[in-house]
């Protein structure tokens, strides 16, 4: 008897192998659905806070009666049992892996595109808008503490010093703009290895932001001199124009000029765009996280060094230190993006030539630190923290090598970390206050320290009313 593949023995024969392989099949899947439900249940496993993330995680939710009834309490039970799952990086980090597989993806954007973005309104001639009073009341000053979680000459090319130097701007390279599109998907932008945060512009807290540094210039005693510093994130310093709308982002050149514009003269503002674009070519900002690198800082320093007619040390003068595979915020953002991790960033960072030592207040206690502190045991997430002990509520830093009585007060948020070395070398003291950690009363503090220069640096995502009030209590 043959069998042509049509006989009723042949056929029971392959109904019986295949019954067999979707056994093994539902087994083995059931399987690891219970191995999972297992590990998902080892409560001292569990992770508290994501170093790659910067943040904590969901906390396991109390039981409340009315949580219970109207299901709130089980929607908080399914974010805490996700958010916590033990080995839920490397889980995330392995999708992305298998993500990777099915094609290139040199261009992602991840996230949701802003549908109403506000526009920036015009200057003058002069570039000027219309400098907005300071603000009378506060609500800002009254909260509960426990609450509280350059001129127009800045930008030339050249600047002779008292001294008689003639200070002339580093030579740039050639043009570093990336002009092509890539995909949207979001608003983490990856093109080139590079991730991006799109800008959107927000009036209202421009025109806040803007009354606020005007409120607080009227705070600081006379005589001391007063630097406002806002950054360009890379989305306005790498990106072509023809990408930004694209992408419905908006213009931070433009939007820093109307800022300005609207803050007193007597303020010295300290305009950066320019020179981060001549040098647009080299590494400015990291390609996995939001934060400028060193080498972006110091050309902002530069310019600081420009309006106050002071001479800015040159990069060989400073001794070097580099921390490899830095991962960091952008790299959490977009999913643990395989392109981002190919293109894992190394921190350069450049140590004073004065003192790398400094103290920082943690919790009430005075910690002994470095300016720039060695990170290379640190996870990949967390390496940024090798500057000033990082955010923290004040950094004290004593130059034993300058006896002049100098003192600087550097009011900053993340950015101002990378700055702060390159202001050790011209001071006695430099002090450095991360506003949103801090409760001091600057107002006194600067009398008793004798502080001849505030400088407030933020970057422009920095830029909400929420850190405006952080800053403007610190000044009532």
């Amino acid at each position: 008897m043959s069998y042509d593949g049509k006989s009723p023995m042949f056929k029971k024969k392959i109904r019986a192998k295949k019954m067999f392989w979707d056994r093994i099949r539902v087994v083995g899947f059931c399987t690891i659905l219970f191995v999972f439900f297992v590990i998902g249940l080892l409560f001292f496993l569990r992770p508290d806070k994501s170093i790659l993330e910067k943040r904590k995680l969901a906390e396991f939710p109390k039981a409340k009666t009315a949580k219970l009834v109207n299901g709130e309490y089980f929607t908080e039970l399914s974010t805490w049992y996700a958010d916590t799952y033990p080995m839920r990086e490397s889980m995330i980090s392995f999708n992305s892996k298998l993500k990777n597989m099915y094609g290139l993806h040199a261009n992602e954007l991840h996230g949701e595109v802003a549908a109403n973005v506000d526009e920036i309104p015009d200057t003058d001639d002069s570039g000027k808008a219309p400098t907005i009073a300071p603000l009378i009341t506060t609500e800002a000053q009254s909260k509960d503490k426990d609450k509280k979680a350059t001129s127009g000459d800045a930008a030339k090319k050249e600047t002779t010093t008292e001294a008689g130097y003639n200070v002339k701007d580093p030579e740039h390279g050639k043009d570093g703009t990336l002009r092509d599109k890539g995909e949207e998907a979001g608003t983490v932008y990856i093109s080139g290895g590079k991730a991006f945060n799109v800008y959107y512009f927000g009036q209202d807290n421009a025109d806040y932001y803007a009354s606020v540094i005007n409120t607080i210039a009227t705070k600081i005693p006379k005589g001391v001199k007063f630097t406002e510093m806002l950054v360009p994130t890379a989305f306005g310093v790498y990106l072509g124009e023809n990408i930004q709308k694209d992408l419905g982002g908006s213009d931070q050149e433009k939007a820093i000029d109307y800022i300005y514009g609207m803050m007193s003269d007597d303020i010295n503002k300290v305009k950066v765009m320019d020179i981060l674009k001549d040098h647009n070519a080299e590494y400015l900002y990291f390609n996995t996280d939001h934060h400028w690198t060193p080498l972006g800082a110091y050309y902002a320093y530069y310019r600081w060094c420009q309006s106050r007619e002071i001479v800015p040390h040159t990069l060989d003068q400073f001794e070097t230190v580099e921390y490899p595979g830095f991962l960091g915020t952008f790299y959490a953002a977009s999913g643990q993006s395989e392109t981002l991790r190919q293109n894992a960033d190394t921190i350069i960072a450049y140590i004073p030539m004065g003192t790398n030592e400094c103290t920082f207040i943690e919790n009430g206690m005075e910690i002994p630190w470095k300016v720039v502190y060695d990170v290379s045991e640190y996870p990949d997430g967390g390496k940024y923290s090798c500057f000033i002990g990082a955010d923290n509520e004040l950094c004290t830093i004593v130059n034993p090598k300058i006896h002049d009585g100098s003192a600087c007060l550097l009011i900053k948020e993340s950015y101002g970390n990378a700055f702060a070395p390159f202001l050790v070398d011209h001071f006695e003291k430099t002090f450095i206050v991360d506003y949103r950690y801090s409760s001091k009363d600057l107002v006194e503090f600067i009398k008793q320290e004798g502080i001849d220069e505030v400088i407030i640096l933020n970057n422009m995502e920095a830029l909400t009313s929420e850190h405006s009030n952080m800053m403007l209590y610190l000044f009532p």
